[in-house]
């Protein structure tokens, strides 16, 4: 999968196994569609319900485990095979968040037997220009609210700073930090937060620790009151990053430490000559958006093994919504 969509880092084997072993099961298959000789599509896919199955994507990825190739997208007969193929009778096969960018799934505007659900935006920043010209271009409000809590949390504290930690020697204490950060928020008391309990502390540990042997593993620190205050797990390939978690100290939110962080995060990749993306591995709410101008589309997809059962699935649908209103 590492080869596809631009070597995006979220593919790269190291990150897909570590996904397996740590949130996977045995009942998750790989599901290959070839014509001839060359592999049209390949998913891990698990099932999901009665002849029902879904592309494996747990929480952690930002992308979904499938990747397509051309004729895939010109021949979408593909998909119906693949089902086919899957154990049982399969008739439904799902994308919970699929990427516009990288379609694995056909949107119901390509086929008839696919239906498109709503879902939350991503947003990427495509490095162009210097920090300086990306900072001119946010809104005067949102650079002066920035600005506003820096100048507050620097009274606060002393020793306000910021740093990369990318040594690979160095990366599970980074984690270990940035793991309490978490514990000790909202996440850590609906029990969603980094730790050896759910197997994230291992995950990231893993995975940044592997990264971090071609100098691919980024977590940005900011230290106040000779600690940190807040933190960003990150990983890069090929010149796309990818920011996976943040997380800040919940007693210092009046001073909004994450937006700080994101701030600072920023405006060092952008004076990195290698980078050429930066991409949030968050559903975007309303203060996210304001980072950038344009979001990513991104979509629940169904494909159906025919036209009928979409139709018939769509019914009962509107019918359960009809029924609770």
């Amino acid at each position: 999968m590492d080869n596809h969509y631009g070597g995006h880092p979220a593919l790269d084997v190291c990150f897909v196994n570590q996904l397996l072993s740590t949130f996977g099961n045995d009942r998750i298959l790989l599901a290959v569609h070839k014509t001839q000789d060359t592999v049209t599509c390949m998913a891990l896919v698990e099932p999901c319900g009665v002849g029902r199955w879904r592309v494996f994507s747990p929480a952690n990825a930002p992308l979904v485990l499938m990747v397509v190739g051309e004729n895939a997208s010109a021949n979408t007969d593909c998909y119906a095979d693949l089902l086919r193929i899957l154990p049982g009778f399969s008739w439904l096969l799902g994308s919970e968040h699929q990427d516009a960018r990288f379609p694995v799934l056909p949107t119901d505007a390509v086929d008839r037997r696919s239906e498109s659900l709503p879902h939350k935006p991503s947003i990427r920043i495509d490095i162009q220009g210097s920090f300086s010209d990306y900072w001119r271009s946010r809104s005067q409000r949102f650079r002066q609210n920035v600005e506003r809590r820096r100048r507050g949390i620097a009274a606060a504290m002393t020793g306000l700073s910021f740093c990369w930690v990318r040594e690979p020697h160095r990366i599970c204490a980074a984690v270990d930090s940035h793991a309490f950060l978490e514990s000790s928020s909202w996440k850590g008391q609906t029990g969603t937060a980094i730790s050896e309990q759910n197997g994230q502390l291992s995950f990231y540990k893993a995975v940044l620790s592997e990264f971090a042997l071609t100098g691919g593993a980024l977590v940005g620190q900011l230290h106040g009151n000779d600690g940190v205050i807040a933190s960003q797990l990150a990983i890069k390939r090929r010149g796309i990053v990818v920011l996976l978690k943040t997380a800040y100290d919940p007693n210092l939110a009046q001073y909004g430490p994450g937006r700080l962080l994101q701030f600072h995060v920023l405006q060092h990749l952008f004076e990195e000559q290698n980078v050429k993306s930066i991409e949030f591995c968050t559903q975007a709410s309303r203060e996210d958006l304001k980072w950038v101008d344009e979001c990513v589309e991104v979509h629940a997809v169904n494909f159906y093994r025919g036209i009928w059962l979409r139709n018939i699935f769509r019914a009962l649908r509107r019918s359960a919504s009809h029924g609770i209103e």
